[in-house]
């Protein structure tokens, strides 16, 4: 770990560049896993089989492996992020994105989730509370689990 860590310290040139791409990742992984676990759960689905599922498969991502097991299948929703710091990083993502003539669509639709969560006055709740949002909008809520 050390070995990477130090290797991308000698060949990044724009170190906030990348933080942005990582941060964008969770951001947009977070908004699309929310979705993605209140809709199979309204279909039927458990959310711990959902996760483990997702995890033994290509489609884990940063959402999948720490805040749904973490803070929304036990609904403690305790992440330890507030909302309104993955909205300014998804905010300076897309500039940076279409200050280098980048489209950033899927970044601009995770978006929307988030400006949904900011006026409905979640600015400080925890980041895993987005599902919550997603919820209310399917007239559904996800099951206790774990």
């Amino acid at each position: 770990m050390l070995k990477i860590q130090r290797r991308l310290r000698e060949d990044v040139r724009d170190p906030a560049t990348l933080e942005l791409l990582r941060l964008k990742g969770l951001t947009v992984s977070l908004a699309a896993t929310s979705e993605a676990f209140v809709m199979g759960a309204k279909g039927g689905l458990d959310p711990e089989v959902m996760v483990n599922a997702i995890n033994a498969g290509s489609g884990r991502n940063g959402a999948t492996l720490t805040v749904m097991p973490n803070a929304v299948l036990d609904r403690s929703f305790d992440y330890g992020a507030a909302l309104h710091i993955l909205m300014k990083d998804i905010e300076l993502a897309i500039a940076q994105g279409e200050e280098l003539g980048v489209p950033m669509w899927v970044c601009q639709a995770a978006r929307l989730l988030y400006k949904h969560a900011m006026f409905a006055g979640a600015a400080d709740d925890d980041i895993s509370t987005l599902i919550r949002h997603v919820e209310r909008g399917a007239g559904f809520e996800m099951p206790k689990t774990g």
